[in-house]
């Protein structure tokens, strides 16, 4: 006796194995096992992109879903993030379903798209993007670092410059026990042996 199985549009999910079982009124008997593999295209794959130097980037990646059949080539292709298109596709150097690759002649301080694709016997997988940033050139620092200092500085000169146009206008000078008096506010600062200060404001 002959009896076929037929699983009509296979999908992933019939991966697995099968058996078949034959019973009559004397005994029941099972077949060994029979593996069923779907076979697809390449899914899923994790990027990742760190910076090597001011003119490189090290993209590496890993297949998590290889369609049940070897990997046999993997490319890599790459833009500057503010590009519309991307450059042709350069192949890379991969062992089974983790890749690595260095893009290299980039410049400093910026934001580069990365996109990898593995292929099987089945065809190419969809691409993957992951973004990284080249180092800054060296000796060079970051705009919004100088800035920032730039900002402070001039806080600090213009606090200075204020304090010495106060002393000349308004009579800023220290009494005998150390306090420091504005004569024309009523504003004093008094030292206590606590080490701390307090500010008041007279009222008449």
């Amino acid at each position: 006796v002959t009896s076929t199985l037929t699983i009509s549009s296979v999908q992933r999910a019939n991966n697995g194995q099968y058996t078949c079982r034959s019973t009559n009124h004397a005994l029941m008997d099972t077949s060994q096992p029979a593996t069923l593999k779907v076979l697809e295209r390449p899914e899923d794959i994790q990027v990742s992109v760190t910076p090597s130097s001011e003119a490189m980037l090290q993209v590496t990646w890993s297949v998590e879903f290889t369609g049940n059949l070897d990997i046999s080539e993997s490319q890599v292709s790459y833009k500057q993030s503010n590009e519309t298109s991307f450059g042709e596709w350069m192949p890379a150097v991969a062992n089974g379903t983790d890749g690595t690759h260095v893009v290299k002649d980039l410049s400093p301080a910026t934001k580069y798209t990365v996109r990898v694709r593995a292929r099987n016997s089945e065809g190419w997988s969809d691409p993957t993007e992951a973004e990284g940033r080249t180092q800054n050139k060296a000796g060079t620092f970051p705009l919004g670092a100088v800035i920032g200092g730039s900002v402070g500085a001039v806080v600090i000169l213009i606090i200075t410059v204020g304090l010495l146009i106060c002393r000349r206008q308004h009579g800023l000078k220290r009494t005998e026990k150390g306090d420091i008096v504005l004569d024309d506010i009523g504003a004093r600062l008094e030292t206590h042996e606590s080490g701390t200060l307090n500010r008041k404001f007279a009222t008449g």
